[in-house]
């Protein structure tokens, strides 16, 4: 993704992308990072559980790691 944004600023220098790289690295390690994920889910599930029509399957959390979510 860095080789991207670099050609990218290459064939415009006007486009200025280094921001966007240190924005996706934090945020992708948070999306990826399925315990937090997890935390998520059981806060939508408590948040929406008023409504039918939602679906928030329940967390199994002995089964749930950093790297897998069940």
């Amino acid at each position: 993704m860095r080789i991207l944004f670099h050609l990218l600023e290459w064939f415009n220098p006007t486009w200025t992308m280094a921001w966007l790289l240190d924005e996706l690295h934090d945020d992708l390690a948070l999306e990826l990072d399925f315990l937090h994920e997890a935390r998520n889910a059981e806060r939508s599930r408590e948040h929406l559980r008023h409504l039918d029509y939602v679906n928030i399957p329940k967390v199994h959390w002995d089964l749930t790691k950093k790297r897998i979510l069940t």
